[in-house]
């Protein structure tokens, strides 16, 4: 009873004026939504979703594949930027693609904005000297630190990496999944709550997807 007077709440508060600025804002509304209408059957949860969704499609930035925003001074050592954080869009990622699995309707549009997303990882978020992902894209003290190989951005965008190569059939994104999640195993897990279950939370969708195309091995950090 209390999980369903949360989910009445989100669905008739939130969507009035739904929208997000940093992404992950954005995530865990889509994500009730969706688990909502999929235990409940319910309709007025997907059509909460479907708002959601929506406005996903309305704030990406079509030339990037970005959900940009101007993230705090503090953040970006006093310079205003407008950027991306990995982790924080790898979040709302996964609640839009639990929100497909309810979906009855084919919903291209949605499909497209993931591989979209996928598209700006690989170009704009991943530092590809170092190997690893910036926290901040567009950042200067980020991109001078480089990018980094961390569990939490890696593990958040292992699921839509590979929707993207499921979706587009384009190799490059089976490559980058692979660059990418290098070496995963061999970094511990750390912290309570946000900080371990963000290194864990999509990670394991995005190997049951990859169990699915075949691939049973992640290679070491260390591999040439």
């Amino acid at each position: 009873e209390s999980a369903r007077r949360t989910c009445d709440w989100v669905a008739s508060r939130t969507t009035i004026t739904y929208d997000f600025i940093m992404e992950r804002e954005g995530a865990w509304p889509i994500a009730n939504m969706s688990t909502a209408y999929a235990m409940t059957g319910d309709q007025y949860y997907l059509n909460a979703a479907r708002l959601m969704a929506r406005r996903a499609i309305e704030r990406q930035d079509e030339e990037t594949g970005a959900w940009l925003h101007q993230p705090l001074p503090s953040e970006t050592g006093g310079v205003a930027i407008i950027g991306g954080k990995t982790f924080a869009a790898g979040a709302l990622c996964t609640g839009l693609l639990r929100y497909l699995e309810i979906e009855p309707e084919p919903r291209p549009d949605v499909r497209r904005m993931l591989v979209l997303y996928a598209d700006w990882l690989m170009k704009e978020a991943w530092d590809h000297e170092v190997g690893g992902f910036y926290y901040i894209t567009n950042s200067p003290i980020h991109i001078e630190r480089g990018g980094q190989r961390n569990v939490s951005e890696t593990g958040m965008n292992a699921e839509t990496t590979l929707f993207a190569y499921e979706e587009a059939g384009e190799q490059r994104y089976l490559d980058f999944w692979r660059e990418m999640m290098r070496g995963y195993f061999e970094r511990p897990l750390s912290g309570m709550g946000k900080d371990f279950s963000q290194q864990v939370y999509s990670a394991v969708w995005g190997l049951d997807r990859a169990r699915q195309f075949g691939v049973t091995e992640i290679a070491p950090l260390n591999e040439d």
